[in-house]
This record gives C-alpha cells, sequence and structure tokens, in this order.
C-alpha cells in the first residue's frame, strides 16, 4: 500500500511540474513578438441592428499588393487583406448578420471563401461556380446570418493556388 501511495505521489508531482513549465513557458512566450507567426489583428466592424433586431456586424476588407520585406536584401511581392498576412480576424457571435465588403485593390480578380463555414451559395467565393470574382476596382459584399459557432478561415477562392501562397487567406 505505501509503495502505491508512493508512485501516486510521484506521479502527481510529475504532472504539475510538467504543467509549471508549460505555464512558464506560456506566460514567457505569449508576451514576445513573433514575427514569423505572427497574430492577427482584429477586424473592427461596423455594429447596428438588421431590420429584424439581430445585431448587424459589417466588415470591409481591402485585397492589395504589397511588397513585403522578410530579411535584409530578400523582398517578396505579396497580396493581403488590409495589408496583412494573413488577414485580420473577424469575431461574430452565433446569430449576428454578418456582412463583409471586399474591396479589390488588385490588378487581377480576387474572392472571399469562408473555409468550411455553411453560407448561401451566392456567398461562397468559389469563382466561376458560386460567385463572379470581384474584378481589379470593383467591390462584392457578403452577406449571411453566423449560423454556426466555431473557428474558421477565410482564403480567395480565385487562382487559389498562387493567391493563396502569395498571402491571402
Amino acid at each position: 500500500m505505501k509503495k502505491k501511495g508512493v508512485i501516486l505521489l510521484s506521479v502527481f508531482v510529475a504532472v504539475v511540474a510538467i504543467i509549471a513549465i508549460v505555464a512558464a513557458v506560456t506566460v514567457t512566450l505569449s508576451g514576445e513578438k513573433d514575427s514569423a507567426n505572427p497574430t492577427p489583428a482584429l477586424a473592427v466592424p461596423k455594429v447596428s441592428k438588421d431590420s429584424q433586431g439581430r445585431p448587424l456586424k459589417e466588415f470591409t476588407i481591402t485585397a492589395k499588393p504589397a511588397n513585403w520585406t522578410l530579411q535584409p536584401g530578400i523582398q517578396v511581392d505579396a497580396l493581403t487583406y488590409d495589408g496583412t498576412v494573413p488577414g485580420k480576424t473577424i469575431k461574430v457571435t452565433q446569430g449576428d448578420h454578418v456582412k463583409v465588403q471586399l474591396i479589390n485593390q488588385m490588378n487581377e480578380p480576387v474572392t472571399i471563401h469562408w473555409h468550411g463555414y455553411p453560407v448561401p451559395n451566392g456567398m461562397d467565393g468559389v469563382a466561376g461556380l458560386t460567385q463572379a470574382p470581384v474584378a481589379p476596382k470593383h467591390s462584392f459584399t457578403y452577406d449571411f446570418i453566423a449560423k454556426v459557432p466555431g473557428t474558421y478561415f477565410y482564403h480567395s477562392h480565385y487562382n487559389s493556388s498562387t493567391q493563396v501562397d502569395r498571402g491571402l487567406y
């Protein structure tokens, strides 16, 4: 019985030590700025009520090119949503009416596909299938109700193998 108690105590101490180490590392790392793994900025919506009294959150996202310096002497031509890669975090609550205006300031068409999120077909952003791509110097407003909770991401679905690789996510 004594041996079993010693083993249980040893396991407990080991688990507490691991938790303490992880917590210490988390606290230390969370305060540092990591340019290789940046935390996306939070998109700030215009907030009002829609015609049915639901919260209406309206966002504007601008697709535009940017020249990024990765390190001295190494630059890349990136494609961005609002000048950032990844694009800004959009936070909404289940039941919100969501409108996202996509403004295209690039020299090629673009869309936003709400990856894995169920939106009406015409708001899905699959160029040539569910939506015409947004032409350069034009805009399109995505309009849907946030029905399914979770964490999702958005990205371009026009020439996505190139646009996503260059930063449109």
